[in-house]
């Protein structure tokens, strides 16, 4: 990934991760730019007799909105897998497009290890390759 891509998709948590400390590590909601070359899915929920109260809880790892260099997104997926991620399970996939054709590809969740995957290409008659 050395120039622009664009991402789709999101990495779903559970259970959720409190968002006061994924926020204060640098990840911030789609559409809003950090440090981090992928986002999080925050969702807020009343707390039951306290009027007012919320419990905000990251729900996903997401993809930043537009196209940017991403030279770090399988790392930034890693850190979250690695601080928050014992006793959850991280299901779905960030599928990323560069600006070259068949520049395609999708970070996963393997082992406990973010990890790229590339496509394999087969054609109508079984042969593989490009």
């Amino acid at each position: 990934m050395s120039y622009d891509v664009r991402f789709t998709g999101e990495i779903g948590i559970h259970p959720p991760i409190p968002a006061d400390d994924v926020i204060a590590a640098g990840f911030h909601a789609p559409g809003r730019f950090g440090d981090k070359d992928v986002a999080v899915t925050v969702i807020e929920t009343p707390i039951d007799g306290v009027p007012g109260a919320y419990r905000r809880q990251v729900t996903a790892i997401a993809a930043c909105m537009g196209s940017y260099t991403a030279y770090k997104a399988v790392e930034h997926v890693q850190e979250i897998v690695s601080r928050w991620g014992e006793g959850r399970t991280f299901t779905g996939y960030l599928q990323g497009w560069g600006e070259e054709p068949g520049d395609v590809f999708r970070i996963v969740i393997r082992d406990g290890r973010a990890v790229e995957v590339q496509p394999r290409i087969v054609w109508p008659d079984g042969s593989e390759g490009v």
